[in-house]
């Protein structure tokens, strides 16, 4: 915690304007900022090694996404004898989390269109926005079409491809303008970031989403074509899956391919493993190293803010507060962990929870009845495995329970 010193104004206005100046000076300075909502910012990417203490960041299986660290920052106001009337802190708190990548590496060239992530990921089990697919080489059926649909809805993507059919007037007229043969190739590349599927208000009814690339088609020089063929005529490029879906956003339809990941706080970051790597963080920055881990993150984060010329201190001043860089110490007690007993043996603490596998509680109650109702349709089964590990798990754990009969309404 950091203590803030202030003037006379109701608590309330003060955590507004404070929580406010923490996070908009932290993102003026480079600071990422994952979800507006969330109080957390987290350093650039350039940072992150240090900040997460290891080379090479942690990675999903896939290698689509990192972990990532940051701090979250509150404003708190508190009475304490120790510190005298009160005062208002800043509470500082270390904080990772998952983000969609849009490079492989961070080191990647990013004019390279094999360095980006694509949404439309081929392999041993393929997928598109997350959701499993049977094959790209058929096209969808539709249930898995909607399933595509409803993913990319949650999130925001980018639309990468580059032109391989050259435009001889066009190249001709950039370079009357004085532009080099790089500078027109680089003009190929084309790149609309920050995009989300929309519906097509001229089709009906309106969509957001099509079958494949060989299944619309539409009037282009007075001809009949589909879109796959209109990309290898216009712009020379022939498309790799020409079986997959093709989407819509504002700036009109595109090919499934050419969509790739923008970084963003993943929507999907419960796989084991990501979970475990969360928890193998915050259990290498526990106890003592948590406190030092917080104190250098906050110092790198404020002088961050000073080498891009913001002042915390003078923005802060405006409404007559002052802050200090050095956090509030104070004596705290720590209680010994609590010795819970068990009839034939005692729980042990492991990683913050206690192992009750198999322990007989001391003093169990007596279940004499109970009603399970399922509202699941044609899941008579589920419901049924339910309750017989229920009532397994409560003998186990020495709880007397009833003779139960199973009735199906």
């Amino acid at each position: 915690m950091n203590a803030i010193r202030g003037g006379n104004t109701s608590t309330e206005y003060l955590t507004m304007i404070i929580n406010l100046i923490l996070k908009s000076s932290a993102k003026l300075s480079g600071m990422i900022l994952l979800d507006p909502r969330s109080p957390t910012v987290y350093f650039p990417l350039t940072e992150q090694e240090r900040m997460i203490g290891r080379r090479g960041l942690p990675e999903a299986r896939d290698g689509t996404s990192n972990l990532i660290a940051g701090v979250s920052q509150t404003a708190a106001f508190t009475k304490n004898e120790q510190i005298g009337s009160g005062g208002a802190f800043v509470v500082t708190q270390t904080k990772v989390n998952w983000a969609d990548k849009e490079y492989w590496r961070l080191s990647d060239n990013h004019d390279d269109d094999r360095n980006w992530i694509p949404l439309l990921l081929n392999g041993r089990n393929p997928r598109i926005a997350g959701v499993p697919i049977i094959s790209t080489e058929q096209p969808l059926d539709k249930d898995t079409i909607n399933l595509v649909e409803k993913a990319l809805a949650k999130i925001r993507f980018n639309i990468r491809y580059t032109i391989i059919k050259s435009d001889a007037e066009r190249d001709k007229a950039m370079r009357a303008r004085g532009k080099t043969q790089a500078e027109i190739e680089d003009s190929r590349r084309k790149v609309f970031k920050d995009q989300g599927i929309s519906k097509d208000i001229n089709q009906d009814p309106h969509v957001r989403i099509m079958r494949s690339a060989r299944d619309y088609t539409f009037k282009w020089n007075d001809i009949d074509i589909t879109v796959s063929e209109y990309y290898l005529q216009k712009y020379g490029i022939q498309l790799q899956y020409p079986n997959m879906p093709i989407v819509h956003v504002k700036k009109g339809w595109f090919p499934a391919e050419f969509l790739h990941q923008k970084f963003a706080r993943s929507n999907d970051a419960n796989d084991r493993d990501m979970i475990d790597q969360v928890l193998r963080y915050y259990d290498g920055h526990a106890g003592s190293a948590l406190m030092q881990d917080v104190i250098e993150k906050r110092r790198t984060l404020l002088n961050q803010i000073r080498a891009d010329g913001l002042s915390l201190a003078s923005r802060l001043n405006f409404y007559n507060l002052r802050i200090s860089d050095d956090p509030t110490c104070l004596k705290a007690k720590i209680i010994q962990t609590p010795a819970i007993k068990f009839r034939n043996e005692r729980a042990q603490l492991r990683d913050g929870d206690f192992n009750l596998k198999d322990a007989i509680f001391s003093k169990p109650a007596a279940l004499n009845s109970f009603v399970v109702v399922n509202f699941a349709r044609n899941n008579q089964h589920s419901c049924a495995d339910y309750v017989q590990t229920m009532l397994r798990v409560a003998v186990n754990h020495g709880i007397e329970i009833p003779y139960v009969t199973m009735e199906v309404a």
